[in-house]
This record gives structure tokens, C-alpha cells and sequence, in this order.
């Protein structure tokens, strides 16, 4: 038996041939891939780009390392954290409400997604809903990539989030 992989748009699929006796039989299959949209925040002007690009590239490396499907990226700019009224955050909702064809938001860190815990727990409720699981990069969460749940990352989360509420800004990448 083996196994040849090709790609048809965003679709892996693996066509395996068997012997069997005389004959040889192929068989197509579709590999499901998670897909992933990243969501990058930055608070303030003396932030700069760099803190977007920063983000975005760790976040481009942790969905390389694990498997993931980059579908699309909301960024918000120079817009606090402390309340989920931010633009692209709310389209990113918006769409997840909507079938779209991604299964994981994908953070830098949890405090990108929001540093008001109540809004923060309310929008994951949303995006569970929806089917939707929220990830980060640097930081373990709640919910792994294949759906299952972390008890320390629960309580990681919590502490995380007031911490950073707590503490002011966290995310240094491209801070001035």
C-alpha cells in the first residue's frame, strides 16, 4: 500500500492504492485539515505596525507547527482591549455566526481578544456556539486544537486576563 497527497484549492486529499490479490483499487480520501483566522490587536499610537506584523508571524508560525489552515486575518489598530467594541473584532464575531469555513480564532495572546474577563467569556460562549474555539499561540488555553479541554489552562486563562487587566499592557512586540 501507499499514499499520494495533493492539494485541490484548500482541500488535502490522499489517494492510497492497495493490492489486493490481481487487482489494484484507488481510493480518495479527504484529509480534514483545521482551519484558523488570526485576530491581532494593538492598544495604543505608540504601538506601531511592527506589533501587528509580530503578531501575526507568531501566530503564522503556530498554525505552520500545528497543522493549521490560515483562512483570513482581522486586525484591529490602535483600539483598547478593555471592551469588545472594536471593528474588526466584531466582524470576525459577525462572521462566525455566519457558516464560515474556519474553526479556530487564533490569538498572539488571550489579552489581544480582550482584557474585560465578563466580555472575554461571553464572546468564547459565542464563538462555542458557533462551533468556533479561541487559541493562542503563546499561551495555553482553555480548549486545545482538537477540541478537548485543559483544566490548568482554564484556570491559566482566568489568571491571565486579570492579570494583564491588573498590570497594563502585556504584548510588547513593536512597542516604542
Amino acid at each position: 500500500m501507499f499514499s499520494r497527497f495533493f492539494i485541490v484549492g484548500k482541500q488535502i486529499y490522499a489517494t492510497t492504492i492497495h493490492y489486493n490479490g490481481k487487482t489494484l483499487k484507488g481510493v480518495i480520501e479527504e484529509i480534514k485539515m483545521k482551519s484558523a483566522v488570526i485576530y491581532a490587536r494593538y492598544s495604543c499610537e505608540k504601538q506601531t505596525e511592527q506589533s501587528i506584523e509580530g503578531q501575526i508571524h507568531e501566530c503564522t508560525k503556530f498554525a505552520e507547527r500545528n497543522g493549521l489552515v490560515i483562512m483570513n486575518t482581522y486586525i484591529d489598530r490602535a483600539t483598547t482591549g478593555t471592551n469588545d467594541k472594536r471593528e474588526a473584532f466584531q466582524k470576525m464575531l459577525a462572521d462566525s455566526d455566519r457558516s464560515q469555513p474556519w474553526e479556530i480564532v487564533l490569538v498572539y495572546a488571550l489579552d489581544r481578544f480582550g482584557r474585560n474577563s465578563i466580555e472575554v467569556a461571553i464572546n468564547k460562549q459565542r464563538l462555542k456556539k458557533n462551533g468556533k474555539i479561541l487559541i493562542s499561540a503563546t499561551q495555553r488555553t482553555s480548549t486545545n486544537i482538537d477540541g478537548s479541554q485543559n483544566l490548568d489552562g482554564i484556570i491559566l486563562e482566568n489568571v491571565m486576563i486579570g492579570f494583564e487587566r491588573s498590570n497594563g499592557h502585556s504584548t510588547k512586540i513593536g512597542s516604542q
